[in-house]
């Protein structure tokens, strides 16, 4: 129970920093992840190692809006 909780906030962490440098909104992609794990983990029943794949899926989905989005001008 513990090991999964360490796990989640440091992928909630991980997003947290990724939407701050990124979007400008880590506080938003903090809550998304821990409703991507809490959905995984309690609407699914997966264990913890599933809800991490669950979270690469996210990674995923923020990586094909980036790549879908014109390019920045500096």
């Amino acid at each position: 129970m513990y090991f999964g909780s360490v796990i989640m906030l440091a992928c909630a962490a991980t997003f947290y920093h990724i939407g701050k440098t990124e979007y400008h909104k880590g506080i938003l992609l903090f809550l998304i992840s821990i409703l991507v794990w809490n959905g995984t983990s309690f609407l699914f029943g997966w264990g913890w190692l599933m809800c991490v794949v669950g979270q690469v899926g996210l990674y995923g989905i923020l990586t094909i809006i980036n790549l879908s989005r014109p390019p920045r001008s500096f």
